[in-house]
This record gives structure tokens, C-alpha cells and sequence, in this order.
């Protein structure tokens, strides 16, 4: 899930306080494994429209719910986030039925 918010607060301020806060209240447990199990993660993604993190250009997880607040969001090679949004979707879709 992917929400928009608007803040008075700076990045580091607001991923210090609020996402900080968030996922301590819901029990986050930060483990050396970056990429262990977890109750809750939260990123920032954009910030004052510039992104900054690259999963959402990456990863479908990142890139699906984010491009639909920002769907005409533009990377360096001039494609929008919905393109590469839809583009992952299907590589993703086509990762899980080759495994079978």
C-alpha cells in the first residue's frame, strides 16, 4: 500500500518521528537480515517529488501501489512509473507461473 502525505517536517525528521513511531508501535523488530520477515516496514519513496528510493523503479511491491499516486512520475530514461509499474507487474506475474 502506498499513502501520500504532506508535512512540514524534513525527510530525516519525519522517517526519525513518524515512520520510526509507526513501526515501533506496531512491534517492529529490526534484525541484521535486511530482508527478514517483519510486521510492518514503512519507506519513504518520494520526497518533495524527488525519489528517494530506488525500489520504486525496481521492485513491483514498490513500484504498483506508489504508481498509483504517481503514475506520470518520470525516471531518467523518460518512462513514466505507471510503464514501469506495468511492465514489472507482468515480469513478476510471469516469475510466479514459471516456477511451477
Amino acid at each position: 500500500m502506498a499513502v501520500e502525505i504532506q508535512t512540514v517536517m524534513g525527510q530525516v525528521e519525519l522517517k526519525q518521528s513518524l515512520v520510526a513511531c509507526v513501526e515501533k508501535t506496531l512491534h517492529r523488530v529490526r534484525t541484521e537480515d535486511k530482508n527478514a520477515p517483519r510486521t510492518i516496514d514503512l519507506d519513504i519513496m518520494i520526497f518533495n517529488g524527488k525519489v528517494v528510493d530506488q525500489d520504486v523503479w525496481q521492485k513491483a511491491f514498490a513500484a504498483i501501489p506508489v504508481s498509483e499516486l504517481e503514475p506520470a512520475l518520470r525516471n531518467d530514461a523518460g518512462d513514466t512509473l505507471y510503464e514501469v509499474a506495468k511492465q514489472l507487474k507482468s515480469s513478476a506475474r510471469a516469475e510466479l507461473f514459471s516456477s511451477k
